[in-house]
């Protein structure tokens, strides 16, 4: 299944998508795989993830650990931005 995922940041890009890429080996680990992760073009602190897991629970399961939203509200994630939505 796919998820794509939308959320502000509000630390610049750059710095944001080190600390993202920083945890792709995690992801992995996880059964998460990272399909596209950007920018929208008019604003940077627009950010649109898509991730492919084999279910919701794998998916919800790792994002909720609390060590994983310290260090993405570490890097500058806006939490209550987040929006998630599973796909066909």
């Amino acid at each position: 299944m796919k998820i794509l995922v939308t959320f502000e940041i509000q630390t610049p890009y750059i710095e944001w998508y080190a600390a993202y890429t920083s945890y792709a080996p995690a992801r992995a680990a996880a059964g998460i795989r990272d399909i596209y992760c950007g920018h929208d073009l008019d604003n940077t602190a627009s950010i649109y993830c898509l991730f492919q897991a084999d279910n919701l629970k794998t998916f919800e399961t790792f994002f909720s650990d609390p060590d994983h939203v310290e260090a993405v509200k570490a890097a500058g994630h806006l939490l209550e931005t987040t929006k998630a939505v599973a796909l066909t």
